[in-house]
């Protein structure tokens, strides 16, 4: 329940998929629990949003 004017909201769960470490699934589920989205996603992207920085190997 969000406060108003959005009221009551659906949900979302993220799971860590199986024989695939480095990868997650994230379902997105409407008010009455109904699978509305379905993600994947990386774990670690290599990219830090916060401080806007790419890691990327040096070159050798």
């Amino acid at each position: 329940m969000m406060p108003l004017p959005m009221g009551k909201v659906g949900g979302w769960d993220k799971f860590d998929l199986a024989g695939h470490a480095g990868l997650v699934a994230i379902v997105k589920y409407d008010v009455a629990l109904n699978v509305i989205g379905l993600s994947f996603a990386l774990k670690e992207s290599g990219y830090d949003r916060m401080r806007d920085q790419v890691h990327q190997p040096a070159d050798s």
